[in-house]
């Protein structure tokens, strides 16, 4: 069962965290960053769940939990448009 509920996720790392960033700064992130960075054509519906994990700190890594399997896989296949950049993207 644990496989199944961590199909459609995928971790975004080495963004920076705003002091005072709420779920909505993180998603306007995350957002942000698959459609100007991966070039992906993203709604706000293709997105079930976004939040930072681990204890405050910086840079703390966004876990992203898409509405279907093949919007994370749209997103995987679209990661060779990071090269170069700081962010990193891997599956959870």
């Amino acid at each position: 069962m644990d496989e199944w509920q961590q199909r459609n996720n995928i971790l975004i790392s080495k963004i920076e965290e705003c002091p005072q960033e709420s779920y909505f700064d993180t998603q306007k992130i995350t957002e942000d960053i698959l459609r100007m960075k991966l070039k992906v054509d993203i709604w706000r519906w293709n997105i079930e769940s976004v939040h930072r994990l681990g204890k405050k700190r910086r840079g703390r890594p966004i876990y992203v939990r898409f509405s279907s399997f093949t919007k994370k896989l749209e997103v995987l296949h679209t990661t060779r448009n990071l090269t170069g950049a700081k962010i990193r993207t891997e599956q959870n």
